[in-house]
């Protein structure tokens, strides 16, 4: 009768370690947003990039993130981008899913709802690099946070010359979104 006891108080605090340890875990957050480029530089400032070509390019950067603590946590980051193009003189335009971008890296929680993000870059399009981010919580409710975030980056590869993110150029962007 005596060891009935024992091994159901062992049970116990066995299940009570368990749950200890469960309220612990990391925080984990999805988040969905989209991106546009607001400027670039190609050898010349064009600080209207959405408005002074004939292609235009957006993103929706679609991820996880995963706090081990307050100070740090790792993200899982896909980007796939829609590109339109209007060539104007032979009336022919299109648009069409043309790349998709992986964007492991780190968070670093800030004060007063910014983080940074530090992340590789590899994109189907033959490139890969670095890209840097700076994230500030707009709205933070019950069940979803609206943020925006301006990333910056540096690419190399596919044979293109190297350049600060986007397209053979230096360039800054808009991402806004929603945590869960």
């Amino acid at each position: 009768m005596k060891s009935k006891y024992l091994i159901f108080s062992a049970l116990m605090a066995f299940s009570t370690v368990l749950n200890a340890q469960t309220a612990t875990s990391p925080k984990i957050t999805t988040y969905f947003s989209v991106y546009n480029t607001i400027g670039t530089y190609t050898g010349q400032f064009n600080p209207s990039y959405i408005f002074s070509t004939n292609t235009y390019k957006i993103g929706f950067p679609i991820g996880v993130n995963i706090y081990k603590s307050p100070k740090m946590g790792f993200s899982f980051e896909f980007i796939p981008y829609i590109t339109s193009t209007n060539s104007g003189v032979s009336g022919k335009s299109g648009s069409t899913v043309n790349e998709l971008q992986f964007h492991p890296g780190l968070l670093f929680p800030l004060k007063h709802g910014f983080a940074l993000a530090e992340r590789v870059s590899l994109s189907t399009s033959g490139r890969y690099g670095v890209t840097q981010s700076i994230s500030k919580t707009l709205y933070k409710g019950e069940g979803c946070t609206y943020y925006a975030s301006i990333p910056m980056g540096l690419r190399f590869g596919n044979e293109n010359p190297s350049a600060i993110s986007g397209v053979n150029s230096f360039f800054w962007g808009l991402c806004v979104g929603a945590a869960f």
